[in-house]
């Protein structure tokens, strides 16, 4: 499973602020992301994909590992 951070997003299309110091985590399992429309969910899902060209923004991809412990 992957997580997936984002660091301090700013992104502006003209004069319009889509994301403005934005930073989240999204950890393996059901993560939601709710808001209205034109709220940047989009824009946001785009960063963590790494579709978003020509803006500054920083974010990573980890693979969390899962321990397995056995009973005796």
């Amino acid at each position: 499973m992957a997580t997936i951070e984002i660091d301090d997003v700013q992104l502006a299309y003209g004069d319009v602020t889509a994301l403005d110091g934005l930073s989240m985590r999204f950890d393996p399992g059901f993560n939601v992301v709710l808001g209205p429309n034109g709220s940047g969910k989009t824009t946001l899902f785009r960063v963590g994909a790494g579709n978003e060209e020509g803006h500054a923004y920083e974010c990573s991809v980890g693979i969390a590992s899962q321990l397995s412990k056995s009973r005796s």
